[in-house]
């Protein structure tokens, strides 16, 4: 299960539907058929979720998406024929897509794919904080994640000599954070991206603090995975929800096929399925048979802060269980804390500047456990306990 094969396979699917979107015009001269596909296909970048707590400049952001979309030369749809099309089938909630709205997309829209933007921090004090997660998902009556990024960055990140690199405006990180985004797409879509970003990068310092990992999990075949919003007893406003799309985005990049949040979404409330403390059997039941999966993933998130100030560093601690369907059983446990300047020992390299991309190094130190891409039982206890 490599990470490689994986990307190289949700590129493949993208290049087929968009492919069927666009007709079967021969490609130019010097022109990759991929690259022209892909380049003629109508996109849709929805409104933007807003997961912060905090206000944020969600209409710059969509806008600013969109010109950047167009000048690597996608054809983006208008937002008053999106728009227009939310009001006539009154879709309220955009931080997802399920498989009613994703073909009406398609068969209404002519639409192969639709952009999708969570705003997870918005911090305008100095030194400024941001961070948006984006995926591309396809439309049809199968929506799937075809590409999915987090970029979290601060002000402070790179201060550099005399405090020449700080950052003080807002709109200067935000301009960069979709930068980020448009970048890891376009590598992606053309082929020259990297399998797994910059968000799962941590090593031993990342690594859970306990975890259990069932001799019953299998890495021998392709799992089909719901990521449910963790239960949040921290203090931070939607930790839940935020922890959960750091799952899909880690999952997602190690060959696991992670259904999309929004048809997820779309099953808990057709079946009127309220969380509180946890799952039962039938809930497991309910869940599997009705999407299609065998791995459920939920947890618990204890602490998720980001601090205020030049001074401080952000917290994270949440638990994890992976539940088999057809057992019923939990094949992973973990327990995960961490600190932004954890394991740093000069000048501050090294350090994680937002809740963000300390909790997406540390779920992605999960998922490479989960996906057999590093051998827990053979490491050193020395700071991990694992059973």
């Amino acid at each position: 299960m490599s990470s490689s094969r994986s990307s190289s396979s949700n590129r493949l699917l993208l290049v087929a539907l968009l492919s069927c979107a666009v007709g079967c015009a021969g490609p130019g001269p010097g022109v990759a058929p991929k690259t022209l596909a892909w380049r003629q296909a109508n996109l849709v970048v929805l409104p933007l979720e807003n997961l912060s707590g905090e206000s944020a400049p969600l209409g710059e952001l969509r806008a600013l998406l969109e010109r950047r979309l167009r000048s690597l030369g996608f054809p983006v749809r208008d937002d008053a024929s999106i728009d227009g099309f939310l009001q006539v089938h009154r879709v309220r909630f955009t931080g997802g897509i399920d498989e009613e709205t994703a073909t009406a997309f398609r068969q209404e829209l002519q639409t192969a794919a639709v952009l999708i933007t969570t705003v997870e921090l918005a911090k305008p004090s100095s030194p400024p904080r941001v961070a948006l997660v984006s995926r591309l998902v396809s439309t049809g009556a199968d929506p799937s994640i075809l590409w999915m990024e987090t970029v979290g960055l601060a002000g402070d990140d790179h201060p550099g000599l005399l405090g020449l690199g700080l950052v003080k405006d807002p709109a200067t990180l935000w301009s960069r954070a979709v930068d980020g985004l448009m970048a890891s797409l376009s590598e992606h879509l053309t082929g020259d991206g990297a399998a797994v970003g910059a968000a799962a990068e941590g090593g031993r310092r990342l690594r859970p603090r306990l975890a259990f990992r069932s001799p019953g999990l299998s890495t021998e075949r392709a799992h089909r995975v719901v990521v449910l919003p963790f239960f949040n007893r921290s203090l931070r406003r939607n930790a839940g929800e935020i922890v959960g799309l750091h799952f899909v985005d880690q999952l997602r990049r190690r060959n696991v096929t992670v259904i999309e949040p929004g048809v997820v979404r779309q099953r808990l409330l057709r079946f009127r399925f309220v969380m509180t403390e946890g799952i039962g059997a039938s809930d497991i039941d309910l869940i599997a048979n009705s999407i299609g999966a065998d791995l459920i993933v939920t947890g618990t998130v204890r602490e998720y802060e980001d601090y205020e100030g030049p001074w401080g560093q952000p917290k994270v601690d949440f638990s994890a269980q992976v539940i088999d369907a057809a057992t019923k059983r939990v094949v992973w446990s973990s327990k995960s804390y961490g600190q932004g300047r954890d394991g740093v020992v000069l000048w501050n390299w090294g350090t994680w500047g937002t809740a963000g991309a300390l909790a997406g190094g540390m779920v992605g130190a999960i998922s490479d456990r989960l996906a057999g891409e590093e051998q827990a039982r053979s490491e050193s206890p020395s700071r991990d306990s694992v059973r």
